[in-house]
């Protein structure tokens, strides 16, 4: 970095952007996860940023763990992903016509993705899980949905549901349906069964009494709220043999697991869903969701909205003036032929090269923690219980503070990631794990001499 990193500075150049998008904007931002360490008083604004860095308004350089929320998973402005897109452009950046881009994105995940027969295109990972939960309703003619506690699906009323709970809410000792935010009515949290994670015993119990009700069940594999810890095989086949014995659609969201390797979070844990949505690292670097499933499933969108089928199934509508636009089309097309298996693999051995270095970290400075994650992912939890499920994850007002401090630590050492997750890029290096890890192990070492720890 050029200069120590101050934060807060009332001086910075970021913090006055701030105080004029106040003005502008509500709370100052369009984002519900903005670049503010913690609960700070102003969010941070780039300048620029290349391959595994970003530099903020006043010119200070950070190596980036969050890559825009796990979606530019060759780092910022890559090569060919930005050849691709100039080249594009200079032809036009979307139509109201098809393009060989999205035919040939689409080819390529109906490759990978051998779930996905059919497939269709729109604008977010939210688009993609609503689109995914009509499509089920559609089919099924049922009305409910079930999730897990602590999975986040975007910014959906369904979606949201139960996703960020406190103990104060959240149902002992089952899971009950939580409102995310105001505005949600009462039949929403009637639609929606909420059931923990990695329990199939829990989980078919609470199932069952909605059987005949459930239009879907939504399972995201790589969850980085409820604990970043893998799925295991018992908890995947009671979801998939419970669906497929009650005729319910089994969706997976892929929109953050896809990463994970070269076929996705179902490729690497052998799940077999109904329905699939991407979104993040499909689009290079721009607005993109997709949702993909059985050509029987998927013969929801046959036939014309104009007119009606003479096979009288149920079909839904799905417009969208950016849907499979050709510029976003382009930069996922350039990014996932950049993916190969080879390049999977070199990803995924460096995660595991950031989970234990991490540990070492935690090791060195004495203090009692855990680290967890997969693939490309990982995350810090300052606290020794068993780290399961949500409920073991969420934090305890303690360390809702230490966890924000040690953020805005690692900010000050040049390093930028959320509080309570991290992911990685192709343009990263060892040398910029060893890093990170270095820094943790400075930040622990300040909290442990406040005393701001576990007893171990």
């Amino acid at each position: 970095m050029s200069q120590p990193y101050r934060y807060p500075d009332p001086d910075s150049r970021s913090a006055q952007f701030f105080a004029r998008a106040r003005g502008v904007l509500a709370n100052g931002y369009s984002r519900v996860v903005a670049s503010a360490p913690g609960p700070g008083p102003y969010v941070l604004y780039a300048r620029s940023a290349q391959g595994a860095r970003v530099t903020d308004a006043d010119g200070h350089e950070l190596i980036d763990f969050n890559n825009n929320n796990t979606a530019l998973i060759h780092g910022h402005a890559h090569p060919a992903i930005v050849e691709a897109v100039s080249k594009q452009i200079a032809s036009g950046s979307a139509y109201s016509f098809g393009s060989e881009a999205e035919l040939a994105l689409a080819e390529l995940l109906q490759e990978r993705v051998p779930s996905c027969d059919r497939l269709r295109f729109s604008n977010s990972g939210t688009e993609a899980v609503m689109m995914a939960i009509r499509t089920a309703r559609a089919y099924t003619g049922r009305p409910r949905i079930a999730k897990i506690e602590g999975a986040y699906h975007g910014t959906y009323d369904y979606s949201e549901i139960s996703y960020w709970p406190g103990s104060d809410v959240w149902g002992e000792p089952d899971p009950v349906p939580v409102p995310n935010a105001a505005g949600v009515p009462q039949s929403i949290l009637d639609d929606t069964i909420v059931i923990p994670w990695n329990d199939p015993e829990a989980g078919e119990r609470l199932l069952a009494p909605h059987a005949d009700q459930l239009a879907a069940v939504l399972l995201d594999p790589v969850s980085d709220v409820a604990a970043l810890v893998p799925p295991t095989p018992k908890f995947i086949a009671m979801l998939r043999d419970f669906t497929r014995r009650h005729g319910i659609v089994f969706i997976v969201d892929e929109v953050v697991s896809l990463r994970l390797g070269y076929g996705g979070a179902q490729g690497e844990f052998g799940i077999e869903p109904d329905l699939t949505t991407f979104a993040k690292i499909i689009g290079g670097g721009f607005p993109v969701g997709g949702m993909g499933g059985s050509e029987e499933i998927m013969r929801v969108f046959e036939g014309s909205f104009f007119a009606p089928d003479p096979a009288d199934r149920p079909r839904i509508s799905h417009g969208g003036t950016f849907n499979g636009n050709v510029t976003s089309m382009t930069a996922g097309l350039a990014a996932m032929e950049l993916l190969t298996p080879e390049v999977c693999d070199r990803l995924n051995a460096l995660g595991e090269y950031a989970r234990e270095a991490l540990r070492g970290a935690f090791k060195a400075a004495g203090y009692p923690g855990q680290v967890t994650g997969m693939g490309s992912f990982f995350r810090l939890h300052l606290t020794t219980r068993p780290i399961r499920n949500y409920r073991d994850s969420w934090w305890r007002e303690d360390e809702r503070g230490w966890i924000f401090q040690l953020q805005g630590h690692l900010l000050r050492n040049g390093v930028f990631m959320q509080p309570h997750m991290g992911c990685l890029s192709t343009a990263m290096t060892e040398a910029d794990l060893d890093h990170l890890a270095g820094a943790v192990e400075s930040g622990l070492r300040d909290l442990l001499a406040e005393g701001k720890a576990p007893r171990a």
